[in-house]
């Protein structure tokens, strides 16, 4: 449930769409494509319509931001909270042509589709998401969306389409502060160091050495930048739009390492009180797994179906949507449900020193370096846009033919959370979006 909302005085308007055809589709599978120009935020930064690209003075992060008419405009960096830079010294990137696509088959749940808005909206036509189908009942939890009482989850090249950025250690700003701000050694004598972009382990003992990731307030807020803060559902999108953030650990990261020696390292997870570590070898073919739950821990073994020797490897980790999903190298080497986890036993070594963190790395036996850390986190979607009473229990049911529609950029989109009839009829979709530039 969204608290008491901040609200600044911020036009919110749904993504709309300029037909420059004379026609509609609907759903006739015959017709062509219609071309179409994108105007409005509420698909953003997934799709939208001008906005503004910027590249942060200090840790050199480039984001794209909503279009701001006052050069004087204060911009804060989404990465490092950086908060000197000007909207006027921002590049202006005009609204993207994009086509509507004839329906060939039904929609189906994530599509993002044109269509012909109720008659209480200003504008005639829109772009959202396909969130619910026909005679289903959508509901909001902790920014998840559930249907029918059951979660929904994303297929896994959708979580990378609208993940939002949090962290980039090759946009890792140290200036001025000292070194290594954005990240905490949990042993005083650690094997760990961070110079800048790099991030090299070699080890100093036998027991794991734990690296943790020190979160910085990456948005317009009091205080000094560089404090401790949980992972916020702010958008470096909304730079004008003040609200309340609501705090999550669905999170992605993505670690591209380099085993210099026969190595070991560990990832460590935890989420309420659930915990998932995993720990990778150079040499090893299989990938030990341990979760806990509750006190109690069940080691879990994975054979992995990559070369015996790993001297690189892309490590990919995401708990998007109630489930945990690792894959090396673009291989998908382990996946679990947390509402399908098994009754666990004890394996007390794989989880050492107590942390508020909600990961940690760790370095375990050889030398490895990590070129690259990033981190992103997944929509969270609210049950009002921003300025908007949120609903008690909000829940969303579409009629027989109908589809609940949803925008990216939750907080700024008008769509099925605030029509009178959340349903949009088969009738009135237009086509699915094709955000390639249509043939000329």
């Amino acid at each position: 449930m969204i608290r008491k909302i901040l609200y600044n005085n911020v036009q919110i308007q749904t993504a709309t769409i300029l037909l420059l055809a004379c026609f509609l589709v609907g759903c006739n599978t015959s017709a062509p494509s219609v071309p179409a120009v994108i105007e409005g935020d509420s698909m953003a930064p997934t799709v939208c319509g001008a906005c503004l690209a910027a590249t942060c003075d200090e840790c050199g992060h480039d984001f794209k931001t909503e279009f701001i008419a006052r050069p004087d405009f204060g911009l804060t960096c989404p990465n490092c909270g950086y908060d000197e830079l000007k909207a006027g010294d921002m590049k202006l990137v005009e609204s993207p042509e994009v086509s509507l696509e004839p329906f060939s088959r039904f929609p189906r749940r994530w599509d993002i589709v044109g269509f012909n808005l109720p008659a209480e909206s200003e504008k005639e036509t829109g772009v959202k998401r396909v969130v619910g189908l026909p005679g289903e009942t959508i509901e909001f939890r902790d920014g998840d969306l559930y249907a029918q009482g059951k979660i929904l989850r994303k297929p896994w090249e959708l979580q990378k389409e609208v993940r939002v950025p949090v962290f980039d250690s090759q946009c890792n700003a140290i200036a001025p502060f000292d070194n290594p701000s954005r990240f905490r050694f949990a042993d005083q004598d650690s094997g760990w160091e961070v110079r800048g972009k790099e991030i090299r382990f070699a080890a100093v003992s036998d027991s794991p050495d734990w690296l943790d990731y020190v979160h910085w307030r990456n948005c317009k807020r009091v205080g000094n930048r560089n404090e401790e803060f949980s992972i916020e559902d702010s958008y470096g999108f909304n730079q004008t739009l003040v609200r309340e953030l609501n705090s999550t650990d669905d999170l992605m990261l993505q670690l591209d390492v380099d085993f210099e020696v026969d190595s070991q390292m560990r990832f460590l997870f935890r989420r309420e009180k659930s915990e998932f570590c995993f720990t990778i070898s150079r040499t090893e073919t299989e990938i030990s797994v341990a979760c806990r739950k509750d006190g109690l821990r069940k080691p879990l073994v994975m054979v992995s179906k990559l070369e015996t020797d790993l001297p690189a490897a892309t490590i990919e980790f995401s708990s998007f949507d109630r489930s945990i999903q690792l894959r090396l190298n673009g291989t998908n080497v382990f996946e679990l449900r947390e509402d399908e986890s098994a009754e666990v036993v004890s394996s007390e070594s794989l989880f050492q020193a107590e942390s508020p963190s909600v990961f940690r790395i760790g370095g375990e036996a050889g030398v490895f370096r990590i070129n690259r850390l990033q981190i992103w986190r997944d929509l969270y979607y609210l049950e009002s846009p921003a300025g908007f009473e949120a609903p008690q229990n909000l829940k969303l049911t579409a009629g027989d033919g109908e589809y609940i529609l949803l925008g990216d950029n939750s907080p700024k989109s008008l769509d099925s959370r605030t029509w009178e009839n959340p349903g949009i009829p088969r009738s009135d979709l237009i086509g699915k979006l094709n955000s390639d530039p249509p043939a000329e």
